[in-house]
C-alpha cells in the first residue's frame, strides 16, 4: 500500500512538471502570417513577427534566433532599430521583424531557422522555412536609386523607388513603411500625383514610385532607417531608406516683460532686458545682437554675443538705449535684431517715448524770457526815436 501512494505522489509530481510549464508558456504566442517563402540565393527576405502576451500582465520578452544556416545572417529590427527584446502589455501584441540574409552560392533545398521569445517563466518557438529555389524564382526586386538623403527637421524627403517583377503573372504588392511616430509617409507612382497604398506590377515588368517622407518640425537630429517592404503572395521585399536631420535652426527675440514699447529720456540710457530663444531643434553659436535707431543714438547690448543656445533654451540680454540729447519729445522706433551662423535673423520693434528734461524745460523758458526781455528792452531805447 506504501508503495502505490509512494508512486502515484511521483506520478503527480512529474506531471506538474510538463504540465504546469506548458500552461504558463501558452502566455506568450510567436508567429508569423507566412512561415515559409522561396527565394534566390542571395537574396534578403523578411519575415514579420508577432509576439502576443494572453496574460493580464505586462512582460519584458527576449528575442533569439536559436538556429539559422552556417553562414546565413539575421537581424530582429523593431521601429527600425536592432532588438533583442520586446515589452508587451497585458493582453496585447507587438511586431518585429525577421532579416534574413541568404549568402550568395547557397544551394537550392528547404532551410530551417528557428526564433525563440522568452520570459522569466514563458517560451515560445517559432519554425520557418526559407527555400532557396534552383535557377532562382524569378520573383521581385525593390530598389532605391538614392538611399540617403539628408536635410533639416520639418522638410519632406523624397525618394525613387523601383518595384520589379520578375515573375511571368501580374501581381499586386502592398506598399508600407515603419516610420518614428510624428513622421508621415506617402507612397505616389511617378505617372500619378495619386496617393496609393498598393502597386501593380505586370509580370516580367517594372513599376517606379516616390516614398515622400515628412519630418515634424521638432524631429531631433540624427540619423533614422526607414524600412520599406513590397509585399505579395509569395514574394516578401524590402530595402531601407536613411533620413538624416541636420537639425532646425530657428532664432527669436522679444523684451522679457513682453511688452513692445518704453520710455526713455533724452541724453540717457534707458535698460530693456531682452530674451534671446532658440526655438529651432540644433544649437545656435555665435548669436549676435543689433539695433537700427533714429540718428545719433546708441544702443548697447550686455552681453555683446552669445557662444551658444541650446535647442528649446533661452538667454537674457540687457539692452541700453540712449537717445540723442537734443531729441525731442515724442515717440520713436528702435529695431533689434537677433542673428545666429546658422539661422534667419529675427527681429522685434519697440516703441520708444521720449522725454525731455525739465532742467531743459526751464533752460528753455529762461532763455525765451531773456529774448523778450531783451526785445522789449530794445524796443524801449529806440522806439521813442
Amino acid at each position: 500500500m506504501r508503495n502505490r501512494v509512494l508512486a502515484l505522489v511521483t506520478v503527480l509530481a512529474l506531471s506538474a512538471l510538463f504540465i504546469f510549464p506548458a500552461a504558463a508558456s501558452a502566455q506568450i504566442t510567436l508567429w508569423t502570417q507566412y512561415p515559409s517563402v522561396t527565394v534566390n540565393a542571395g537574396d534578403r527576405v523578411t519575415f514579420p513577427l508577432w509576439i502576443k502576451n494572453s496574460s493580464s500582465a505586462s512582460r519584458t520578452v527576449q528575442l533569439e534566433v536559436v538556429e539559422v544556416p552556417d553562414g546565413w545572417e539575421t537581424v530582429l529590427r523593431g521601429s527600425g532599430r536592432l532588438v533583442n527584446a520586446a515589452y508587451v502589455e497585458g493582453s496585447d501584441s507587438v511586431s518585429v521583424d525577421l532579416q534574413v540574409n541568404v549568402p550568395a552560392g547557397t544551394a537550392p533545398g528547404d532551410y530551417g531557422i528557428t526564433v525563440r521569445a522568452s520570459g522569466a517563466d514563458v517560451a515560445s518557438e517559432l519554425d520557418l522555412t526559407v527555400r532557396v529555389a534552383e535557377g532562382g524564382t524569378g520573383v521581385s526586386e525593390l530598389d532605391v536609386e538614392y538611399p540617403v538623403l539628408q536635410g533639416s527637421a520639418g522638410a519632406r524627403f523624397d525618394f525613387r523607388l523601383t518595384l520589379r517583377n520578375d515573375g511571368p503573372e501580374r501581381q499586386l504588392y502592398a506598399l508600407s513603411a515603419e516610420v518614428p511616430q510624428g513622421w508621415q509617409v506617402t507612397f505616389k507612382p511617378t505617372s500619378s500625383s495619386q496617393q496609393v497604398t498598393s502597386l501593380p506590377v505586370d509580370g516580367g515588368s517594372s513599376e517606379r514610385f516616390d516614398v515622400q517622407i515628412q519630418t515634424p518640425s521638432r524631429a531631433e537630429a540624427g540619423q533614422y532607417l526607414i524600412p520599406v517592404r513590397a509585399e505579395a503572395p509569395g514574394a516578401a521585399l524590402e530595402t531601407e531608406l536613411q533620413v538624416v536631420i541636420t537639425g532646425s535652426y530657428e532664432i527669436r527675440v522679444a523684451p522679457a516683460d513682453e511688452r513692445f514699447s518704453f520710455r526713455a529720456q533724452a541724453g540717457r540710457a534707458t535698460e530693456v532686458p531682452l530674451v534671446v530663444f532658440n526655438d529651432g531643434t540644433a544649437p545656435l553659436e555665435g548669436v549676435t545682437l543689433s539695433a537700427s535707431a533714429p540718428a545719433e543714438w546708441t544702443v548697447e547690448f550686455e552681453p555683446e554675443s552669445i557662444d551658444q543656445i541650446p535647442p528649446g533654451e533661452y538667454r537674457e540680454v540687457t539692452a541700453r538705449v540712449t537717445p540723442k540729447a537734443q531729441a525731442l519729445a515724442g515717440d520713436y522706433m528702435v529695431t533689434v535684431t537677433g542673428s545666429a551662423r546658422q539661422a534667419s535673423s529675427d527681429r522685434a520693434e519697440f516703441r520708444v517715448s521720449v522725454t525731455t528734461s525739465t532742467l531743459w524745460g526751464w533752460v528753455g523758458l529762461a532763455l525765451v524770457a531773456a529774448a523778450v526781455a531783451g526785445t522789449f528792452g530794445v524796443f524801449q531805447k529806440y522806439g521813442r526815436r
